[in-house]
């Protein structure tokens, strides 16, 4: 296969040429990681293609062609997603800001993470 590259300034009344013509390299292979298997009710950060950028969500089902439908937190779903799209949450870290609910109560209430237990244990601060 070969390429031709174009970059020469256009010249009046002339015909433009290829100033180049090299041999194509063959595409590389990106060594890339096999997408987690996720389980309903598991916590992803989701990739939102509109915004492109991760929201936090939770899987509400995997769906038997191995997408998967998630429920964000501001309450948007989306159905059939690939896998590539969901990624495991990053654990928190002490000094993180969150917003927490106070002994499993309703309300989320702003705090910072005070200390990690577990990647999924952690004692909060309350702001007030």
């Amino acid at each position: 296969t070969e390429t031709v590259v174009r970059n020469a300034p256009a010249v009046r009344g002339a015909e433009q040429q290829p100033t180049a013509i090299m041999a194509a390299a063959p595409p590389k292979k990106r060594k890339t990681a096999a997408p987690t298997a996720f389980s309903e009710g598991d916590r992803v950060e989701c990739f939102f293609r509109d915004w492109e950028q991760y929201f936090p969500a939770t899987v509400s089902r995997m769906n038997d062609d191995l997408t998967y439908d998630v429920d964000y937190d501001d309450g948007y779903a989306e159905k059939n997603l690939p896998a590539k799209l969901l990624k495991p949450p990053k654990p928190f870290r002490v000094g993180d800001k969150v917003d927490a609910r106070f002994r499993g109560w309703r309300t989320f209430y702003p705090g910072t993470i005070h200390k990690v237990h577990s990647t999924s244990l952690y004692d909060v601060a309350y702001d007030d």
